[in-house]
C-alpha cells in the first residue's frame, strides 16, 4: 500500500500540526523541494526558510551602526585619542537617517563616546549608503 509514492492528497489526512500520525514504520517521510525558492532550503529533515526582507526598523539599525563607524572613522582621522570624550553633530535631511539616529541616539552616543549629541535637519555633503549627511565632531 505505501510501497508507492503518497498521492499528495492523502497527505494532509496522514499529518496532524506537528505530528505524524497513520505512518507505517517502514517507510521513510522525507521533505522534496517542488519548486525552487530563493533563500529556501532543505537540511536533513528541516526546511530552513530565510527571511531577507529588510523592514524600516532593521535599516535604522543598520543606519546608526553605520553612523558609529563614521563617527569613529573621523575621531581617528582627527587625531583623537581613544579616549576622547566628544561633541557630536551630524546634519541631514533624510528622514530615515534622522529617525534611526533619535532612536538609537543612546547607542550612537556610547559607542563614540559623545557626550553630547545633536542631529540636525539641514543638508548633508558626505555620503552613507544612499543618504546624505555631514558629521561635525569636537571634543568636549
Amino acid at each position: 500500500m505505501f510501497s508507492e509514492n503518497i498521492p499528495s492528497l492523502a497527505i494532509p489526512s496522514l499529518i496532524v500540526p506537528n505530528i505524524v500520525t497513520n505512518f507505517p514504520s517502514d517507510l521513510e517521510l522525507q521533505l522534496v523541494a517542488v519548486n525552487e525558492i530563493d533563500n529556501q532550503d532543505i537540511v536533513g529533515d528541516y526546511l530552513i526558510s530565510l527571511n531577507t526582507n529588510v523592514d524600516n526598523e532593521l535599516l535604522e539599525e543598520r543606519l546608526s551602526r553605520e553612523v558609529v563607524s563614521l563617527v569613529q572613522k573621523k575621531r581617528k582621522d582627527s587625531g583623537y585619542d581613544i579616549t576622547d570624550r566628544i561633541s557630536t553633530i551630524v546634519y541631514s535631511r533624510d528622514k530615515l537617517l534622522l529617525s534611526a539616529i533619535q532612536k538609537h541616539e543612546k547607542y550612537i552616543m556610547n559607542e563614540t563616546l559623545s557626550l553630547d549629541f545633536k542631529a540636525i535637519d539641514e543638508p548633508g555633503s558626505e555620503s552613507l549608503l544612499d543618504y546624505s549627511l555631514t558629521i561635525e565632531l569636537s571634543k568636549s
